[in-house]
């Protein structure tokens, strides 16, 4: 957005992995460790009011409304873009406002290992290829968290047994230059986690499993002229969650395919230096297959457009 009021931070590459919490306005809820939930919040609201994007992609859930952070691989994390008032540009779910996640690609050659408490562990591997002007760069890791801890309940210490984590995942960034004016670009990540569902103090699962194989991709083109710059990106969100607990007095086994794409033409010109236009179309269409709510599907079209008068140049 041109105009769009934002706060950005950086995170350090020694450091990537680690959401700045401290950031102004920015919440973040985990709901059990790593195998958990995780969601993140605008000035204390709820997180299904705020949209969360990873590389200007939507992560939200058509099923559910809400944002699973946890099938971003924190480590490919680098800046963070808080949009406090977004207004239409990021559609609807964003009461109170809008998150991009982005992972910065630096094309570099690397390989990090990380280690910490309750048994974590991260192997990722990038490698990138440089030859303008094409830049190719692929990320691919292995996550482990072992998440078992105790917590102080009514009855005293309970151990929250069933909370590890395994996560696979790759993604591949590409860019293309053509010229001085036209750019087109892509990205393609796939996550699959394993992680227990340990319950709350008072209803323990010892035996739940939930198992997500998620993936986004991102393709676009943009063409840059002297008033300003003509885009169209194609984005697809597809998440297969499978659930499923052993428990012998109440077995429970449901699976779950939301899934949405979208097609989005982005046209900002200026006309002289007083006035800044922006027009915006996109059309998306989301499905959702489960075992407990059937099948649906919407088809969803809007329009946008924008424009800022500069009358001078002292007002």
């Amino acid at each position: 957005p041109f105009d769009l009021p934002e706060k950005t931070a950086l995170l350090n590459n020694q450091e990537s992995g680690f959401l700045p919490v401290d950031l102004p306005g920015l919440g973040w809820n985990s709901y059990g460790g790593k195998a958990g939930n995780q969601s993140l919040y605008i000035d204390g609201g709820q997180s299904v009011h705020t949209k969360i994007l990873f590389e200007n992609i939507s992560i939200t859930d058509p099923q559910s409304g809400g944002s699973d952070i946890t099938l971003i691989p924190h480590s490919l994390i680098r800046q963070v873009t808080l949009f406090s008032t977004p207004g239409v540009y990021f559609g609807s779910g964003v009461i109170d406002g809008a998150i991009n996640l982005n992972s910065q690609t630096v094309y570099d050659n690397e390989i990090k290992l990380t280690a910490g408490s309750f048994g974590y562990k991260q192997t990722h591997l990038t490698l990138s290829f440089i030859d303008s002007p094409f830049k190719l760069s692929v990320d691919t890791g292995v996550t482990q968290d072992n998440g078992n801890y105790l917590i102080d309940g009514a009855s005293g210490s309970v151990k929250k047994e069933n909370n590890d984590m395994n996560q696979t995942f790759g993604m591949i960034q590409s860019e293309y230059h053509l010229g001085q004016r036209a750019q087109l670009s892509a990205l393609f990540l796939a996550t699959n986690t394993d992680r227990g569902i340990s319950g709350s103090e008072n209803w323990l699962t010892p035996f739940a499993r939930r198992k997500d194989n998620f993936t986004i991709g991102k393709l676009s083109a943009v063409y840059l002229n002297a008033r300003g710059h003509l885009g169209m990106t194609l984005t697809q969100f597809k998440n297969l969650q499978t659930y499923n607990d052993e428990n012998p007095g109440w077995p429970i086994h449901s699976k779950h395919q939301p899934q949405n794409r979208s097609v989005n033409f982005n046209w900002v010109h200026r006309i002289k230096r007083t006035f800044l236009g922006q027009t915006m179309l996109e059309l998306k269409k989301e499905n959702i297959v489960s075992t407990d709510v059937g099948n649906h599907s919407r088809s969803l079209k809007s329009l946008v457009t924008r424009g800022s008068w500069k009358m001078s140049d002292k007002i």
